[in-house]
């Protein structure tokens, strides 16, 4: 028999080298991250991981990525763009220019104990303060090193993660000032012929 979920995760590897990155994308940021999680008295046996948002710390309003679960010993690559429901208001609060809360989120399978770690968008994304003004194309987990281990009546979990945004990114100040000076010497020079 096959195993649709190894066929699904053979073609999520292919998803961002053919339509997962929009052709001329560019990488804005990058977040790696080793995700741990445990739970008890429930023993799941697939654990999620997904981004969530929020204007506090204390509540999450979006997310991203929920239900797509990962077992042990699972590597994989899951792919976000805009027919995905919730991405376009997921990515306009991460471009707002707002200093909000970016969370990593895990979560066993049927069991109610979503874990993670909130941070201002600009500690995760290595942006002041989000990514204003960039277009987010697309968004890309990579899941690796999937760990579940029974522990009593619960179990403990881990794996290393990697969060990526591609888009179009804002040019520089410098480089549109740049632009300006430029057409300015030129243009005035062709006038005069």
């Amino acid at each position: 028999m096959v195993n649709l979920r190894r066929v699904y995760r053979a073609w999520l590897v292919l998803l961002p080298l053919s339509c997962g990155i929009a052709k001329g994308s560019t990488l804005l940021s990058e977040i790696d991250f080793h995700m741990t999680g445990g739970v008890s008295p429930c023993q799941p046996s697939l654990v999620e991981f997904y981004l969530a948002h929020s204007t506090t710390p204390d509540e999450i309003q979006l997310s991203l990525g929920k239900g797509d679960f990962w077992g042990p010993g699972e590597s994989g690559v899951a792919g976000f763009g805009p027919s995905f429901e919730g991405f376009a208001q997921f990515t306009q609060r991460l471009t707002d220019g707002s200093d909000d809360y970016l969370f990593l989120m895990t979560a066993p399978m049927n069991c109610a104990a979503d874990q993670g770690t909130a941070r201002h968008e600009s500690i995760w994304l290595n942006a002041r303060p989000d990514l204003i003004g960039n277009s987010i194309d697309s968004i890309v987990l990579y899941v690796s090193n999937v760990h579940i281990q029974i522990v009593g009546a619960g179990q403990d979990w881990d794996a290393d993660v990697r969060w990526q945004f591609w888009g179009t990114p804002t040019p520089e100040p410098a480089a549109i000032f740049l632009l300006v000076v430029g057409a300015a010497v030129v243009l005035p020079r062709r006038a005069q012929r």
